[in-house]
């Protein structure tokens, strides 16, 4: 008998804990359908109720613990549930590893060949290919920005499909960027630089 006040104490301090984090869970999700989400909690036919800003009470023993959640918080959750499901069967069946990747090989290979090509014009080798461009340095500026630009179509698609999933994503879901979006990221950064030094090539040749 002398340890059931040490049991009923950390009855206390695990249910309390428990409650909270719970309480803080269901009110995040709350937040953002716009219902009241709450705890019924069931003690030999007497009722406790709690949000996430209330101190939970707690009963004597951890065995006639029911947690009962009302109807309304079962919605709110079986469409917070539903949403990721369509999410799962629909956007992510779409947007997988394989689309990133070979947008990415696509990619370096399309700034290969704009790389190579900017490095021709500036040493002259390829000035039969542009004679029959306009002679005016800012439109040949604006020209060659805009073929930089479309090599790094791929670029833009690989972080747009990454763009897309973190979008469909419920705000309630906490999402930390890889090393795959920095890497797209990173290409596409580089690919805008070395566009916007093609379009300086007019100016410097």
């Amino acid at each position: 008998m002398a340890s059931l006040p040490k049991q009923r104490d950390r009855t206390k301090e695990n249910f309390d804990r428990s409650c909270k984090r719970g309480a803080a869970r269901l009110h995040k999700i709350s937040k953002e359908y716009g219902a009241r989400v709450y705890v019924q909690v069931c003690w030999r036919g007497r009722h406790y109720e709690y949000t996430s800003h209330d101190e939970p009470r707690w009963p004597r023993t951890k065995d006639d613990l029911e947690i009962v959640i009302p109807s309304a918080a079962q919605e709110v959750l079986k469409k917070a549930l539903g949403d990721v499901k369509s999410l799962n069967d629909s956007t992510l069946s779409v947007i997988t590893g394989p689309h990133v990747r070979n947008c990415l090989i696509a990619g370096i290979v399309s700034i290969a060949f704009a790389f190579l090509s900017f490095i021709s014009l500036l040493h002259g080798w390829g000035a039969r290919l542009v004679s029959f461009l306009p002679s005016v340095k800012l439109l040949r500026a604006v020209l060659y920005l805009l073929f930089g630009l479309g090599c790094c179509v791929p670029f833009m698609v690989a972080v747009g499909y990454q763009v897309t999933m973190l979008s469909v994503l419920p705000s309630w879901v906490d999402v930390q960027q890889g090393r795959v979006f920095g890497l797209s990221v990173g290409c596409l950064c580089c690919g805008c630089g070395l566009a916007l030094l093609g379009g300086m090539i007019p100016f410097v040749v």
